[in-house]
């Protein structure tokens, strides 16, 4: 299945500059994120309560 794999990516496509997708790929890894970035996904934030009002 491997092998099937690589000969579709291998083959030259017209509508990709006569490139085929692992050329494209090879010259986009270039240009990608050696890995994923952490994102917030939510604040912690400490809060306190006093007999007036809270903080």
């Amino acid at each position: 299945m491997i092998k099937e794999i690589m000969e579709l990516n291998s083959k030259k496509r017209h509508w990709l500059s006569n490139k085929s997708s692992s050329d494209i790929l090879s010259e986009e890894k270039l240009y990608l994120l050696p890995f994923k970035p952490n994102y917030d996904a939510a604040r912690r934030k400490e809060l306190r309560v006093n007999k007036c009002r809270t903080e």
